[in-house]
């Protein structure tokens, strides 16, 4: 560039060459930094060593977290789900446990103690572990 041009693209005044070339440097610098920080210029292989990329040919570390970010979602939404099928299970069963006197165990008679041990492995099966 000559003396006080105006950059086609960014529109900056140069005064000379030697102030271009230092402001293009530090630009240059600057922009690999941030190439850096965004991750998005280098693999790694299984055993550490680093594989270099031209710079926006890979996710960058947003575009993961993002994608992360979704799978995560997804997956709770999936666990409210089986939280609140669980939950209308256990009213369902509380209802029927709070039957009028007798009642429970005039159906334990009729149906037999494989009704009653039924029940208690569904229960079982539908609270979290215990560790």
């Amino acid at each position: 560039m000559s003396d006080d041009t105006v950059c086609e693209q960014c529109g900056w005044l140069f005064t000379d060459d030697a102030e271009s070339d230092a402001i293009i440097a530090r630009l240059r610098t600057e922009l690999a930094t941030l190439h850096e920080r965004l991750e998005d210029n280098r693999t790694y292989t299984g055993d550490g060593q680093r594989i270099e990329h031209e710079p926006g040919t890979i996710p960058d570390g947003i575009f993961c977290r993002d994608e992360t970010i979704k799978l995560q979602d997804e997956y709770i939404e999936t666990l409210e789900a089986e939280l609140a099928e669980a939950r209308k299970d256990a009213e369902r069963y509380r209802h029927v446990r709070q039957a009028p006197k007798g009642w429970w165990e005039k159906l334990g008679d009729c149906l037999g103690e494989s009704f009653d041990t039924a029940v208690d492995a569904a229960i079982a099966a539908a609270l979290p572990e215990k560790s």
